[in-house]
């Protein structure tokens, strides 16, 4: 839960940062919902499943929490891939190839992760957490790269 409400607070800070130039909309709104999702899965505990967690008996069926939290595990891998997309165009458009590239495998991967976690009981806890490494690895690193560069003024219809 504290790291949904560091992404919400990263999001704020993506909004002053880039408002109203480009990702400057979509991304902080994708950051916020990455971060309101990471809260509530946070708050929802999941089920055991298929050997997940291991030496954990399976239940007989889902739960309403176990339920949310599934649902909200979805929502969060799925919408940081999107924020992912948004850098992608956001690091193109500023001709930072590298950048752009790193934030689409890293969104790819994630997926990737998230999705091949459903294939094989005996690695969703390897898949998931491989995944959450690096969407979070990403987020910090975008942070990072974009805190740390010097603001350079938008024009205006005057100039």
């Amino acid at each position: 839960m504290l790291a949904g409400v560091l992404n919400l607070l990263y999001a704020t800070g993506l909004w002053r940062k880039l408002h109203p130039g480009r990702a400057g909309t979509w991304g902080p709104f994708l950051i916020g919902a990455y971060g309101l999702g990471l809260i509530v899965v946070g708050v929802f505990r999941t089920d055991p499943a298929n050997g997940f967690p291991p030496g954990v008996l399976a239940s007989t069926g889902p739960s309403w929490h176990g339920a949310i939290h599934a649902l909200g595990a979805l929502f969060v891998f799925v919408v940081l891939a999107a924020a992912l997309g948004v850098f992608v165009r956001f690091f193109f458009a500023r001709k930072e190839r590298g950048w752009a590239c790193y934030c689409l495998a890293s969104a790819v991967l994630l997926l990737l992760c998230f999705f091949g976690s459903f294939t094989n009981a005996a690695l969703t806890g390897l898949f998931l957490q491989l995944g959450v490494f690096v969407g979070w690895m990403a987020a910090s690193v975008i942070a990072i790269k974009l805190f740390c560069t010097p603001d350079t003024p938008q024009p205006t219809q005057d100039q």
